[in-house]
């Protein structure tokens, strides 16, 4: 694995200031007064450091943008977030102007990444999805004002006359940040679907039970504004807190009708360790950071109560490289869920031999690469447009699996998608507070 200088540098700044010993080591919890301050200090430094790192042009061709990433995530490349963003950076995938990392909060809320939105009121006639749709959902912890603003419904949404698709972001980033180099611009122009979003408050790094309390009303709010049934599209984080609202929010089940997951990490992952090391013992992480490690007191409450297995018809998109949730291979693969309740799975690793193995869509694929991945987009019509989640027997893999990036998309939205990574690590250093362990876990799933 290779360390990341940005959070080398990070703890060297902190033991330099002589706050070592923090008042966790002390025995104390969480980051507190002076200790705070240097931890605030040591971050804020590594983000300065950002603007004097010289990033090459990026790459002019999808083929060397796809050989680019090969070269950096080929065995022994970086694992975990902020080191994989700062590969990326030094590999020429950066963001117009560097400054516009400093500070996330400023930069990235805005247009389609806001996250205070004015949306309508339902019809009269619409049931009621607030503060509980059915008996047996857990309760909203968040004002129903709260969970409505952070939909973000662009011009041109049709209300239903095309199938209404929910899209949910991934970790340090909102949902345009997300998808608008990708399946965002190809979907509005799409005749199977018509694109919602989240932008969900704190970049999905705080509380992952508080963020999928947006998920389940979200889902309800837009079946109710269209008359019809709703489809998940979910990235990165957003796949695991997505099956906690379907576990805890059962009435959600009704009004979804299929649940595509990318890059997801239902297990957690192993690789969480390396996106907070060295800083982890000093620092803590973010909240949804500690949430997603494998078997993490999150991942069990959910999995315990039925959450390891579809609760919708789901397609599972994973890559067997991905640099952030593992392990993605075998019986164990955390993107993979069970089908006890005969929903349908369908689980789609590139690399395997009934997918794009041997060929160049199944070579090295990043986790973000799932977004713009040509099988995908593929994937999601088929299950938009049949019954039960998507099937390979139903698109052309002999065509996809020859491309680079899906139909509709091009060079653009492969490095840019792969920016949305280094945005990410950014929010993830910028994020307050840090912890030491990860949130209780709430009464309803205790």
């Amino acid at each position: 694995m290779v360390a990341s200088s940005f959070v080398t540098l990070a703890a060297a700044a902190l033991l330099a200031s002589g706050a070592a010993a923090s008042p966790v080591a002390q025995g104390q919890r969480g980051l507190i007064g002076d200790f705070f301050e240097e931890v605030n200090n040591a971050l804020e430094g590594v983000m300065s450091g950002i603007l004097d790192i010289v990033s090459p042009p990026a790459p002019t061709s999808e083929t060397a943008a796809l050989a680019a990433l090969s070269d950096i995530f080929s065995s022994g490349g970086p694992e975990g977030f902020v080191a994989s963003a700062e590969a990326l950076l030094k590999a020429g995938f950066a963001p117009p102007s560097l400054s516009d990392l400093l500070d996330v909060n400023k930069t990235y809320t805005t247009g389609g990444n806001s996250m205070t939105n004015s949306n309508p009121a339902l019809p009269q006639n619409s049931p009621i999805i607030f503060p509980k749709a059915a008996d047996g959902d857990a309760p909203y912890s968040l004002s129903e004002a709260d969970l409505r603003e952070a939909i973000y419904i662009p011009d041109g949404f049709t209300n239903g006359a095309k199938a209404p698709l929910l899209i949910i972001p991934g970790t340090g980033q909102p949902s345009y940040m997300t998808y608008s180099p990708n399946l965002i611009p190809v979907l509005q122009n799409s005749t199977f679907a018509d694109p919602v979003w989240l932008n969900i408050p704190g970049f999905l790094l705080g509380d992952a039970q508080l963020s999928a309390e947006y998920i389940a009303y979200a889902a309800h709010y837009i079946a109710a504004l269209t008359g019809k049934k709703v489809t998940l599209i979910a990235y990165s984080q957003g796949n695991i807190i997505t099956q906690w609202a379907l576990t805890y929010w059962p009435s959600t089940r009704s009004v979804v009708s299929d649940f595509v997951a990318l890059s997801p990490a239902f297990r957690g992952s192993i690789l969480v360790d390396a996106g907070c090391l060295p800083i982890k013992d000093i620092f803590g992480c973010p909240p949804a950071i500690l949430q997603q490690g494998l078997d993490s007191n999150f991942v069990n409450a959910m999995r315990a109560d039925g959450g390891d297995s579809a609760l919708v018809p789901t397609t599972l998109m994973f890559s067997a490289t991905d640099e952030i949730a593992q392990p993605q291979i075998g019986a164990n693969a955390t993107a993979l869920l069970k089908d006890a309740n005969n929903v349908g799975v369908t689980p789609v690793r590139v690399q395997d031999a009934n997918v794009c193995g041997g060929k160049l869509a199944g070579g090295v694929a990043t986790h973000e690469g799932m977004l713009y991945h040509p099988v995908t987009l593929a994937m999601l019509e088929d299950a938009m447009t049949h019954d039960g989640p998507g099937d390979l027997s139903r698109v052309d893999l002999d065509h996809l699996c020859g491309l680079v990036v899906a139909e509709g998309m091009g060079l653009s939205a492969l490095v840019d998608t792969e920016v949305g990574l280094v945005k990410a690590g950014a929010a993830f250093l910028q994020y307050r507070p840090y912890l030491q362990e990860e949130p209780a876990i709430v009464s309803y799933a205790a």
